[in-house]
């Protein structure tokens, strides 16, 4: 029973965690179970399934399931478009520079964005779209995205459709944040905290981009734009705990996420772990327990959004059969039409799945070894306690890493993801007590 993960939370108090459930119960330190664990060196599981797990799961409602075979039939539900093969920005883990200097795909043209529309009004009869402009640094070409927002209802009028951008936030000026507001174009910003050493978001010149998105971002909000942040944190940063408070008084949702490996492969040493930095990890983890576990207790908003998610998760048991819906309804298309499961993967060409003049394909997806499986496919995950947090991993991460999607990802990434499970779990725990 090693789904069942056992979690030391304040004092003697154990949060017992059902990893294939998504279920949590608490231990008291006068507890019977608690005084067995003790004894057997917290290593009977099998036991605290039998006499404590398996009566309370026969007695709630079942789990919810999401991304199954059955809700991702192939369809052309999101597309992201790579406009802009150009940057302004040299940040050194970019995925996108397979090189670590340039990118290898084309800028979109009128005449490409022509070709995709058409095609597209042939694909797909009706329905809701979603095209996300993505780079490069989209912002350097708005004529493009423009373009697409003109021409797309008369091309497409069939279709409902709708617009986001991801930017590095240095382009924003308040006629750039109207353009985004007059035309709903949601907003996804990339800064990776503030300025010091270890924040490598810098121009050509070797200046640090911080001052000026930070500059945008009070031009969004002066302008009234919805928008969310993604920040970065690579291996090398010590300023983990200082990172997460400093986005907090943004006062803006965002996703803080740790780099990882990519097609780039030029810069290793800051998207690799190793002892030294997950001790260095897990001390930030516990300060942000702190931190977190008293704004809930005083009831303040945070707007860490990775938290509220996986509180969503908990909350509704929400399992999947699939990590995501790379390659069924979500796709990333080149200018010239080829068509891949992921922006992650799209400097490879080995990883194309065709053209969408050619959509739907003949081959079947679920046998590519770069698409999200199953999660009970991968069976190095079945009696893992966090299988049905990270529904078996990304895919093209796992590519990346040289791992196919029915293995699990290298141990080194399994073991920073688990971090911040349980900081996650021990943070539920705090949220449902005190709604009680």
């Amino acid at each position: 029973m090693n789904t069942i993960k056992v979690i030391k939370a304040e004092h003697n108090l154990l949060i017992l965690f059902h990893g294939k459930s998504l279920s949590l119960l608490s231990i008291d330190e006068g507890s019977s179970v608690l005084q067995k664990l003790i004894e057997s060196d917290n290593g009977n599981l099998s036991m605290l399934y039998d006499e404590y797990f398996q009566e309370y799961l026969d007695s709630i409602p079942k789990s919810i399931i999401g991304n199954t075979e059955e809700t991702l039939v192939q369809d052309l539900s999101t597309i992201v478009l790579p406009i802009s093969s150009n940057c302004n920005l040299t940040c050194p883990y970019c995925f996108a520079k397979p090189d670590g200097k340039n990118m290898n795909f084309k800028d979109f043209t009128e005449k490409d964005v022509d070709r995709l529309l058409l095609t597209i009004k042939k694909k797909k009869q009706a329905g809701k779209l979603y095209i996300a402009f993505f780079g490069g640094e989209p912002l350097l070409r708005t004529d493009i995205m423009r373009y697409t927002i003109e021409q797309a209802p008369k091309v497409c009028s069939n279709i409902d459709m709708a617009y986001s951008v991801t930017t590095n936030g240095t382009l924003i000026t308040p006629k750039t944040a109207k353009f985004l507001k007059d035309n709903d174009i949601s907003v996804l910003l990339s800064i990776d905290g503030y300025d010091n050493e270890y924040n490598y978001r810098k121009f050509k010149n070797g200046k640090s981009s911080v001052d000026r998105v930070l500059n945008s971002i009070e031009i969004l909000k002066k302008e009234e734009v919805p928008f969310e942040i993604r920040a970065t944190l690579t291996s090398d940063n010590p300023y983990i705990y200082e990172t997460f408070l400093f986005l907090e008084q943004l006062e803006v949702p965002f996703t803080l996420t740790f780099a990882y490996d990519s097609e780039n492969k030029t810069h290793k040493d800051l998207t690799h772990y190793n002892s030294l930095s997950f001790l260095r990890i897990k001390d930030a983890f516990e300060k942000l327990l702190q931190y977190y576990r008293d704004k809930i207790k005083a009831k303040e908003p945070f707007q860490n959004k990775l938290i509220w998610d996986y509180f969503s998760i908990l909350e509704n048991r929400t399992r999947q059969e699939y990590s995501c819906a790379a390659g069924r309804t979500y796709h990333t298309i080149m200018a010239d039409g080829s068509m891949f499961s992921c922006a992650h993967l799209m400097n490879e060409k080995e990883c194309t799945l065709g053209n969408i003049s050619d959509w739907p394909f003949e081959t079947e997806v679920a046998t590519l070894s770069f698409m999200p499986t199953k999660i009970d496919e991968i069976e190095d995950c079945h009696d893992c306690w966090a299988q049905q947090l990270c529904h078996g991993g990304c895919a093209s991460q796992k590519y990346s890493m040289g791992r196919t999607a029915w293995q699990p990802y290298i141990k080194e990434k399994c073991e920073l993801d688990k971090i911040v499970y349980e900081f996650i779990i021990k943070l539920y725990y705090e949220y449902i007590r005190t709604k009680k």
